[in-house]
């Protein structure tokens, strides 16, 4: 699962914060690429360009909130 196409990424108005419970979350942010697993978490303003997508062979869960985006 992916949030975009592996060549895309998306961006929007926010802030996103996400906290990965399980599995290993792939999180392309800008031109940097980062692996959370069980127990990291991250925050990112939704404008720079980014991505989210499974990188491993179980489910990810994680909680994610988006703070301040607008339609």
């Amino acid at each position: 699962s992916e949030s975009a196409p592996a060549d895309a990424l998306v961006r929007h108005s926010g802030k996103e914060l996400g906290f990965v419970q399980a599995g290993e979350l792939g999180v392309t942010i800008g031109f940097e690429e980062h692996v959370l697993g069980p127990g990291d978490s991250i925050c990112f303003e939704s404008s720079v360009p980014h991505r989210l997508f499974n990188d491993g062979d179980e489910t990810v869960t994680a909680v994610w909130i988006v703070l301040g985006r607008q339609a």
